[in-house]
């Protein structure tokens, strides 16, 4: 090997090298799905504790109604917004790629948790805090899935909800029983997930333009 052309073979690995962390650090995507499911839980939360603290004027049962809701809005919601994303730069970049299937695992998670909690209570006749304690689980996952997320993209501030939600889950066992509980946690879904989806939609980058298939 010459030595021009060990030169262009180090030029080229260094190339290679500074696109492939490149791509490692595009902006992030998720946080219109941030902003829905926190924005959604947060208003679910706070009618929680208005219907549990007798404020609203509504029966207790009202709360087996506003969850369903919570969950088919949050669905629905996700369905819209997921719609030309495959358009947007950076979709398959590393950090993209580890935040999508995290926060999907979280999600199945919190979903397995609460259809077991539900099982029991409603067909074993167990205690009704066990639905207190999906919070927990809920920000210990959330907890989870941003150092992921941070670790795969490089925004370092991602660490400071990640903290939060691990503090905040260790909280949840403290209030539960307790209508100030549900009041607590839609404070602390704001600052975890409602202003991080705004800060990351923010910084989102445009639409890629459609190639004319002529």
């Amino acid at each position: 090997m010459t030595e021009d052309t060990r030169t262009q073979a180090q030029a080229d690995l260094a190339f290679v090298r500074a696109m492939t962390e490149r791509a490692s650090r595009a902006p992030l995507l998720g946080g219109r799905f941030l902003l829905l499911w926190g924005g959604l839980l947060t208003l679910t939360y706070l009618a929680h504790f208005t219907i549990l603290s007798e404020l609203a004027g509504v029966p207790v049962w009202a709360i087996s109604i506003i969850w369903p809701a919570f969950g088919v809005l949050g669905f629905a919601g996700t369905v819209i917004l997921s719609r030309g994303m495959e358009r947007k730069p950076g979709v398959a970049s590393i950090g993209n790629v580890v935040e999508r299937e995290i926060w999907k695992g979280a999600g199945l998670g919190i979903f397995i948790f609460v259809a077991g909690v539900v099982v029991a209570v409603t067909a074993l006749g167990r205690n009704m805090i066990l639905f207190d304690l999906i919070a927990a689980v809920a920000l210990a996952l959330y907890g989870a899935a941003f150092l992921a997320t941070s670790a795969a993209s490089g925004l370092t501030w991602m660490r400071i909800p990640a903290w939060a939600s691990f503090a905040f889950a260790a909280c949840v066992p403290l209030l539960a029983g307790t209508a100030v509980l549900y009041l607590a946690l839609s404070a602390v879904i704001l600052l975890v997930a409602v202003l991080p989806g705004l800060r990351l939609l923010l910084n989102e980058p445009e639409y890629l333009e459609q190639e004319d298939p002529s």
